[in-house]
């Protein structure tokens, strides 16, 4: 059974490989997708990940302090949206509070890193295997044979000092840039093979007309040079309303419609 695993930033990436070893050890039938190229990689959405999204059963999101608002962890986690039932889009939380979640993120339980959670998403994993799945016997058994090296594992992650190289600094324009090639290579797609992960990709791309706001916050956005959906959801709220004419109201509006679709404004800038 495959698990998709969703992560963007050092730490995030660490996390995710020790689940791709640990989670077979527990589940042998796990089968744990975890793309060893950053998640930004936007060459590899288009055929790989976007068939493992397609075959995954359960996604597990590795969510950090250095990537809450990371666009391709938004991204992966709207395309495990269409795809998945939601008690089965995990975002796994590491120093990091439910309170915290935006876009996407907001919209499932979180679980966060300790032994009842892992425990909850232990049985989430193993539920998914229907009649193969263990008793619940077994599976407290296992999970608690081998939760201490997950423990011990994830804590030498999270006392590492930030001190490691930070991933280059991308612009707003090279990341809607990568969401563009993407739909681009999934428009040749038959519309059958395309999936969950080409129909959020559409929203981000659509043009900023879809969304039916009014036309005073329309011109607003075109003033600043907004033309699609997924610029607009890449500006946080302070810099919106720094647009001329755009107010509080206009502001309002945006993301109220976004929100419709599933996409939230980012808090702050990643740097």
């Amino acid at each position: 059974m495959r698990v998709f695993l969703s992560w963007s930033g050092h730490k995030s990436n660490q996390i995710a490989q020790v689940l791709r070893d640990w989670l077979p050890a527990v589940i042998q039938a796990a089968r744990p997708y975890f793309s060893p190229d950053d998640i930004a990689k936007g060459a590899r959405w288009s055929t790989e990940i976007s068939s493992e999204l397609q075959e995954s059963k359960v996604g597990i999101l590795c969510v950090t302090s250095e990537n809450l608002a990371a666009p391709w962890l938004m991204f992966e986690a709207g395309a495990l949206a269409k795809s998945l039932d939601r008690s089965r889009v995990i975002p796994l939380l590491v120093d990091v509070e439910p309170s915290a979640l935006v876009g996407p993120l907001s919209q499932f339980q979180a679980a966060k890193f300790d032994r009842i959670d892992i425990r909850r998403m232990i049985k989430v994993i193993n539920d998914q295997l229907g009649s193969a799945a263990l008793d619940d016997s077994v599976l407290d058994s296992v999970f608690e044979k081998w939760w201490p090296d997950l423990e011990s594992r994830v804590a030498a992650i999270r006392s590492q000092a930030d001190t490691s190289k930070p991933n280059p600094t991308r612009t707003d324009r090279e990341v809607l840039e990568e969401v563009l090639d993407l739909v681009r290579d999934l428009s040749f797609r038959r519309p059958q093979q395309r999936g969950a992960l080409a129909v959020y990709a559409e929203i981000q791309s659509a043009p900023i007309e879809s969304l039916e706001l009014t036309e005073r916050t329309l011109e607003a956005l075109r003033s600043a040079g907004v033309t699609t959906v997924g610029e607009a959801a890449l500006k946080t709220e302070t810099e919106l309303i720094k647009i001329p004419r755009m107010g509080r109201i206009s502001l309002n509006e945006l993301k109220e419609v976004l929100a419709s679709r599933g996409i939230a404004l980012p808090n702050s800038r990643q740097t």
